[in-house]
């Protein structure tokens, strides 16, 4: 089997992962919830797992909160700091991010606006993005890297430009967390970040993080609330992060897998990205395959997704065609019409495949065989 769909997750996951988290559902009982040994383990391995991903990704462990996924985040993030006016997002964005701010601005909230990444020209990228910026501009929500084409956007010239507006900017950082190197206390004009346990960090499904900078002295409005284990004579959540955003019982078994997991070290490296090169050359050697949003030359900041489509053919029938010959990929729009719509992509969207650091040459070169052969059937 090739899995070449980690974009949606990574697999396999770590190993030490695994272990963690068999340990901890047979010994955790509920965070906050009593003075006993296995509610104060509970809260210890919940606390591991804040404080590696603020030292990873350079804030303190009390602004990391723990979420169910990016999406749960993104909302925890767009929905706790904006309160009306535009906001300014790519065209590439995914669902997770234009969907609740659509659903803000259907209530009459927010006006959403936004600016065109130039794949090939950051400085274009950059220009388009401060263009955009005026007065009416009230925060920022964008993500880090596409989930169709893997481009990398320049985000500490983006940041530096919402600091020198004045306006938070929200970054969805879904396909870099753990592949790249992100650390807020170096992007003062980031006030969140955003991230899934499942990809990047190789942790398990159902994990997630919302990642406050140490510089921003707001409140966040709460998406929900409930028992937080403290405080519990007050009508209001707490005040205080992270459990002014943490209502109810947390996963601590499935939280101390991903404090396992980013001990590890996932960032891309140079295996990952000689094999990205050798698909992409492979890709634009074969006959009747268009790609789209791919780097246009070498050095460019990408994660290693690529997206194309066979000519003729649609995508779904040729993801369809490559699970039959045991290889993994993903068809369609993938979330993100807007992205799609931005490269020019068919309808029916296009045909995915991401890297991880598990895949190898000779999976390349396999994938590549089986490709020629679904274009001349």
């Amino acid at each position: 089997m090739i899995y070449f769909d980690n974009a949606a997750t990574t697999l396999p996951k770590s190993k030490k992962a695994l272990r963690a988290y068999k340990k901890a559902f047979q010994s955790c009982g509920n965070a906050s919830r009593g003075g006993h040994p296995y509610a104060a383990h509970a809260s210890e391995l919940l606390y591991l797992c804040r404080e590696r991903l603020a030292e990873r990704f350079g804030t303190e462990p009390e602004r990391v909160v723990l979420t169910m996924n990016a999406t749960h985040a993104i909302n925890l993030a767009i929905k706790g700091i904006i309160r009306e006016g535009d906001v300014l997002i790519s065209d590439l964005e995914h669902n997770a991010v234009y969907r609740p701010l659509y659903a803000l601005e259907k209530q009459g909230r927010i006006r959403i606006r936004s600016f065109h990444v130039n794949i090939g020209d950051d400085e274009a990228t950059v220009q388009n993005f401060q263009n955009a910026l005026d007065e009416n501009v009230r925060a920022c929500v964008m993500l880090h890297a596409s989930n169709i084409c893997g481009r990398v956007l320049p985000l500490p010239a983006l940041s530096e430009a919402a600091k020198q507006a004045g306006v938070p900017l929200i970054c969805d950082a879904s396909q870099t967390a753990g592949h790249f190197d992100l650390r807020l206390r170096e992007l003062p004009g980031l006030t969140a970040l955003c991230m899934p346990g499942h990809k990047g960090l190789y942790g398990p499904l159902g994990t997630g993080a919302l990642l406050v900078s140490p510089y921003f002295e707001g409140v966040l409005e709460t998406l929900l609330e409930g028992g937080s284990g403290s405080f519990s004579a007050d009508p209001e959540m707490p005040a205080l992060l992270p459990e002014r955003l943490e209502a109810g019982t947390m996963n601590a078994p499935a939280f101390a897998a991903l404090a396992a997991a980013v001990a590890e070290d996932g960032q891309t490296g140079k295996k990952e990205e000689q094999i990205f090169s050798y698909l992409l050359s492979g890709l634009r050697a074969t006959s009747g395959v268009t790609l789209y949003g791919a780097p246009t030359r070498e050095g460019m900041p990408y994660c290693p997704i690529l997206l194309f489509n066979i000519d003729g053919k649609d995508s779904e029938t040729v993801a369809a065609a490559l699970a039959e010959a045991d290889v993994c990929v993903r068809a369609g729009l993938h979330c993100s019409p807007l992205a799609h719509r931005a490269l020019g992509t068919p309808d029916g969207g296009a045909v995915r495949i991401s890297l991880s650091k598990h895949n190898t040459f000779g999976e390349a070169e396999r994938f590549l065989a089986i490709l020629s052969r679904q274009i001349t059937r």
